[in-house]
């Protein structure tokens, strides 16, 4: 190196050295003129300050003019900085200068602005623990936190992007807000997750709410929270929505959906599965109370339930109402349907009203009806015990096109009325089946002096018919039994034909026994027989004689008896 390049480089590193002081000097100028701007009583107090002393060095015609150049440029960005006092950092007074790795104070706001060319892919303001370079990124943001892991972790091990806090109640830790300037479907905050045990977002709350949704449209199917399986072939059990309670004793709920109004607090729809499938484990599937409450539609099955006791109802007018061409089908490990209520059980079916199965069928306690029901089979229980178990001013009232009831089991239908035990009307109004040696078709009973069972046919049929199997033969076998401790065992009436018809197509028409008299004949109001009869008449007149008649007609031929 030339010895005049050497004294050109010295002669440089000089000027330079002039120059950086004569920056500072500036600054500390533009500090105190501020402040003398903002606090007039200063002016008169401030002396002006000296520019720092030359180096002494003899400086070239051009570098006089290099620092001329520099020093009116330091004066342009001062002026500048004096005339938008928010493009520079805040002076003493004011707040601190950002620095790395310093505490920066302000009173104003410090705003980073990019305006740099369109189709921006990065983050404007990053802070960053990983290795990634920041100049692109999937969600190009004006803020944005970045956190590394494994290979692309920082030094700093941070865990966390983006961390917001705050003591005020009033306030949000984190605040995202989209306005909705442009159309489109982006969101205020969007969480995103790959890993199958990782969370998009979460919510932790130790004594409140973890996760609100709040909408105030009033726009149809506006929601406040929306949960969604986007895969048309999801795994087994995936739910778009799943509420966890980890409570182990009686109290807490899974999911609580609620209405202040008239609608609907929960409504659950499938295409072609089950719109709402409840378990209750060793509990209880569906447990139900309002007004009525189960309504069921279903184009199949209006309800559907299985568990210890499959369906609980309890409504203050409707216990269950269901219809469809099965309106209830109930499998209960030990009550198929347990429901009270004015109408405990109201179901009409296009095939089947009701269906139960169960060591008991179907028990219902109504105060007004225990089970009403409607369809070609209003109800059909089948119970391994009872069939239907019912009670109520009417235990069960059903109407059915084919058959008002058809039920089997050892006892297929056990009914206690207060007025009525079973009030039924159809083609056939009851078809009951008793199973084994010792079932039982009916079992009726009553506390009042009503009919336990009342049979009305306003036809010209029979109003109760009972057919039974070959019989055993041992005492008490027939199709109809009457066993009463003291009052009349069988009583006929009839307004104008046989109060009592016994026919026999190889026995007897009637027999009869009685420790008092096997036959007692109730004399008339006649002194004698009377003038009409039919051949085989007895007439017992009202002084006790016995009259046969021979030959009937109008003047029939009568024998005195006795």
């Amino acid at each position: 190196m030339s010895e005049l390049v050497a004294v050109q480089l010295e002669t440089l590193a000089a000027e330079l050295k002039e120059l950086r002081a004569i920056c500072a000097q500036l600054v500390r100028d533009n500090a105190e003129l501020r402040d003398r701007l903002e606090n007039p009583t200063n002016i008169a107090k401030s002396t002006p300050r000296k520019l720092a002393p030359s180096s002494g060095h003899v400086i070239s015609r051009r570098g006089v003019m290099t620092k001329a150049l520099g020093a009116a440029a330091v004066t342009v960005v001062g002026g500048a900085a004096l005339a938008n006092r928010d493009a520079l950092p805040a002076a003493a007074s004011n707040g601190s200068n950002v620095t790395a790795g310093n505490q920066t104070t302000a009173e104003a706001r410090t705003s980073v602005l990019y305006d740099g060319a369109a189709g921006f892919g990065g983050v404007v303001l990053l802070g960053n623990d990983s290795t990634y370079s920041g100049s692109s990124a999937s969600y190009p943001a004006g803020l944005g936190g970045w956190a590394g892991a494994g290979a692309t972790a920082g030094k700093g091990g941070v865990a966390n992007g983006v961390y917001g806090f705050t003591d005020n109640g009033n306030g949000n830790g984190v605040v995202g807000v989209n306005s909705g300037l442009v159309a489109g479907s982006g969101a205020g905050v969007l969480g995103t997750a790959s890993g199958a045990k990782n969370v998009a977002v979460q919510g932790h709350n130790a004594q409140g709410t973890a996760v609100s949704g709040t909408s105030d449209s009033t726009s149809a199917n506006a929601t406040a929270i929306v949960g969604v399986i986007s895969s048309s072939a999801p795994g087994g059990f995936s739910s778009a929505v799943r509420g966890q309670n980890n409570g182990t004793a009686g109290l807490g709920i899974g999911i609580w959906g609620s209405h202040a109004g008239s609608g609907w607090g929960m409504y659950a729809t499938s295409v072609s599965g089950i719109g709402l499938n409840a378990s209750g484990g060793t509990g209880t599937g569906v447990n139900a109370s309002g007004a009525t409450a189960v309504v069921a539609n279903g184009d199949t099955f209006g309800l559907s339930s299985s568990g210890i006791t499959a369906v609980t109802a309890t409504g203050g007018t409707v216990g269950v109402a269901a219809k469809g061409p099965t309106a209830v089908s109930a499998t209960g490990g030990t009550i198929g349907i347990s429901a009270s209520g004015p109408t405990a059980v109201q179901a009409t079916g296009t095939t089947v009203g009701l269906a139960a199965i169960g060591p008991t069928g179907v028990t219902a306690s109504g105060a007004t009806i225990g089970v009403a029901t409607s369809g070609p089979t209003a109800l059909a229980a089948n119970g391994t015990t009872v069939g239907v178990a019912a009670n109520g001013p009417v235990a069960v009232s059903a109407s059915g096109t084919s058959t008002g009831v058809t039920a089997s089991g050892p006892i297929a239908v056990l009914a206690s009325g207060t007025t009525v035990g079973v009030s039924a009307t159809g083609l056939t109004g009851i078809a009951v089946t008793g199973t084994g040696p010792l079932g039982r078709a009916i079992v009726a009973g009553a506390t009042t002096k009503a009919a336990t069972v009342l049979v009305t046919n306003a036809g010209t049929g029979p109003a109760l018919r009972a057919t039974t199997g070959p019989g055993s033969g041992a005492s008490g076998t027939g199709s109809v039994v009457g066993d009463s401790h003291e009052a009349t065992g069988v009583l006929g009436l009839s307004g104008g034909g046989d109060g009592v018809r016994g026919h026999s197509k190889a026995g007897r028409g009637g027999n009869f026994s009685g420790g008092a008299a096997q036959i007692k004949l109730t004399p008339g109001s006649l002194r004698s027989h009377p003038v009409p009869g039919e051949t085989g008449d007895l007439y017992c007149d009202r002084t006790g004689r016995l009259w046969f008649c021979r030959k009937g007609g109008a003047k029939a031929a009568w024998k005195l008896v006795a």
